[in-house]
C-alpha cells in the first residue's frame, strides 16, 4: 500500500491565489463604495438643480412651516353612480368651479407663473435676487 504524503506546507501557487482573492475582494469593496458615492453625488446635484430642495418640508429649517402645511382631508368627490339629471349636473358644475378656482388661485398655476421675470429667463439670477427681491403675492395682486 502506498500512501500519499500530504505536505504540511502550502505551495507557492496557493499563497499567490489567496493573495489574489484578497486583493480582488478588497478592490471590489472599494469599487462598490466609489460607485455609491458617485451616484449619491449625482442624485444630490439633481436634487438641488431641479428645485426640489426648495419645496422639501422635511428639512430641519422648515419645522414651523411643516405644521402649517396640512393635507386637505375634506376633499369632496362626485359620485360615480347615480342618475344624470339636472341636479347632478348642477352639483358637478359647482364642484368643478370650486376646484378650478382653487387651482387658478394657487401661485403655481397663476398667470404670472410663466412670465419671463418669474422664470428668470433673461436676467442674471444672482444679481436679481439681491437687487430685486421677489414681490410677495399680496404685492403682485395689488399691482394688478
Amino acid at each position: 500500500m502506498t500512501e500519499e504524503v500530504v505536505s504540511p506546507y502550502v505551495s507557492l501557487n496557493q499563497v499567490a491565489e489567496s493573495r489574489r482573492r484578497k486583493i480582488r475582494f478588497a478592490s471590489m469593496i472599494i469599487c462598490v463604495i466609489a460607485v455609491a458615492c458617485i451616484l449619491t453625488g449625482i442624485s444630490l446635484y439633481i436634487y438641488g438643480a431641479s428645485g426640489a430642495v426648495q419645496v422639501d418640508l422635511s428639512r430641519p429649517g422648515y419645522q414651523s412651516v411643516r405644521k402649517e402645511a396640512t393635507a386637505n382631508t375634506s376633499d369632496e368627490q362626485f359620485a360615480a353612480t347615480g342618475n344624470l339629471d339636472a341636479k347632478a349636473y348642477l352639483q358637478f358644475s359647482t364642484m368643478y368651479d370650486r376646484h378650478a378656482k382653487r387651482t387658478v388661485d394657487a401661485p403655481s398655476f397663476g398667470k404670472e407663473a410663466l412670465t419671463d421675470d418669474s422664470l428668470q429667463i433673461f436676467t442674471d439670477t444672482s444679481a436679481n435676487n439681491v437687487a430685486n427681491p421677489a414681490p410677495s403675492p399680496s404685492e403682485s395682486q395689488s399691482a394688478q
